[in-house]
Formats: structure tokens, sequence, C-alpha cells
């Protein structure tokens, strides 16, 4: 019992009853009558009432919990209301997808604060290059290759054959696990060259002292 009030009275007077404005509790059931007639014997009304309480709603980075994807959100209520939420789909931040969430994200508010996380993962890029080491730009632009994944997802890619190329070395981050960041994978390559060695009379050079070699090389 939060409060009990007395009406006293004769006999046949009508009384009239109505709820109370409780700091820290909400009206949830009245009686489906509030005036009343006396009689010789007593008669209760009851007025019910739950604490209030809350439900809090978090948006968070998988990752890193200290950023929020999304405003975080209060329901006020009482205890015993229903209650349900739903992910975001309205993100403060760009390029994040939704991934998991706690168990908890509809049921029924309790006397404690409720408190109930969706998370959501970072979207990036994978920027693949393909460039000569000598000038340090791209042999092909149309051949290079942009793809996306989510934050902790793994990622592989291929270096390609060119023409009048051969592939030398690369930036040893081909193949990994998405962090949180944009990640450049440049595969270096190199003209491919050739050189001719002759073997001549000094002074007649028409005249082949042996014969001449060719070397393939970078």
């Amino acid at each position: 019992v939060i409060v009990t009030e007395t009406i006293s009275g004769y006999v046949y007077d009508t009384k009239t009853t109505a709820a109370k404005d409780l700091g820290g509790y909400t009206l949830i059931e009245k009686p489906s009558k509030e005036e009343y007639t006396l009689t010789e014997d007593e008669q209760v009304v009851n007025y019910y009432y739950s604490p209030n309480t809350k439900v809090i709603v978090k948006h968070l980075d998988q990752f890193d919990n200290s950023i929020e994807v999304a405003p975080e959100e209060t329901i006020e209520g009482y205890v015993g209301k229903e209650y349900t939420t739903s992910k975001s789909d309205d993100h403060t931040l760009p390029n994040y997808t939704y991934v998991s969430s706690t168990s908890n994200v509809d049921g029924k508010m309790t006397k404690e604060t409720t408190i109930i996380t969706y998370y959501y993962v970072k979207g990036l890029k994978i920027n693949v290059r393909y460039v000569d080491k000598i000038t340090n730009q791209d042999i092909d632009v149309s051949k290079n290759e942009v793809t996306s994944k989510n934050q902790g997802q793994a990622y592989t890619t291929t270096k390609k054959e060119f023409e009048n190329y051969v592939w030398i070395s690369d930036t040893q981050n081909t193949a990994g696990t998405v962090g949180n960041q944009d990640i450049e994978v440049i595969y270096y390559y190199s003209p491919v060259t050739t050189v001719l060695v002759k073997h001549l009379d000094k002074y007649d050079h028409s005249i082949e002292v042996a014969a001449s070699q060719t070397i393939d090389g970078y």
C-alpha cells in the first residue's frame, strides 16, 4: 500500500474518489466508478500504481563501444509495461551495418533500468592498385579494383598479369582482416627489357667474332 485515505460521511451521502499524483509512480488501474453512496458497511476502493522505470537503447560500434552509431534512446514507463525496440536505419555515422543485439530488445519493464544494445560494424573500402615501380604510375587504371568489406571480415586480393611487365613486390597487405580504416594494396611491377650482347671485330663491326646473346630482364 502506497497511500491510504479514509473518506467519512453519513449513510446515503454521495462521495467521489480520485487518483493521486504520486511521485515516482504511474496509475495503471482505477475502479470502474469513482462516485459512491455511503452505506453502513465499509467500502474499499483501490487505485493501483506501478513504480516508474525506463529502458535505454544504445547503438554502438561492435569493435569500439565508445563510438555511438546513432543517438541513444530513452523509453519512459513503469514496472510491467511492455516495450519494443528496433535497430536504427538512420545512422548518425555513415557506412555502418547492423550485425547483432542483446537478447532483450522487447519485453516488460522491470524495476531496474533495462539496457539494450544494438551493434553495428563499419563498412570500409579495399583499394587495389597495380603500379609501375619506376614511374609510380598505375599501369592501367581500368584494372584497379575497389571492393567493400565490413570491419572484422577477412579479405584477399590477387596480382594480375600485364603485357611487357613483371611483378616484383607488393605492400605486404594483400590479404588479412579489415581494421577500422580503408585499405590500400599496391602490387608493383617493372617493365620488361632486353639486353643485346654482341661480339664484334674492333675494326669491322660487320664481323661477329661470336654469336650475339639476348638477356631478358627488368
